[in-house]
């Protein structure tokens, strides 16, 4: 189970309709992230079902929350996306 803690403001003011009220802690690996080695990483890369492949099929809608869409859905929603903004995403959620 992951460990929470409530999110609260500096100056106690109520939260932001659009800000979580509970924040998930990183899980502690024995050492901090930048002293692994590339030799140490097991990487598992995941789908969720939002993948597909933009030369066969068009999609205009960007799943990802917006903080972390590429510019694309954002200021060209009527626009189909690309591979590169498909790649963009998985940069910005985990690069």
């Amino acid at each position: 189970m992951p460990t929470t803690e409530p999110v609260v403001r500096l100056d106690n003011r109520p939260l932001q309709p659009n800000v979580p009220s509970t924040a998930i802690l990183p899980m502690w690996l024995g050492k901090p992230c930048e002293e692994f080695s590339a030799s140490e990483v097991q990487l598992l890369l995941t789908d969720f079902g939002e993948a597909y492949s933009p030369s066969t099929e068009n999609r205009c809608e960007s799943r990802t929350p917006l903080a972390f869409a590429p510019p694309e859905a954002r200021f060209e929603p009527e626009r189909s996306l690309s591979f590169s903004s498909d790649i963009g995403q998985l940069h910005v959620l985990y690069g």
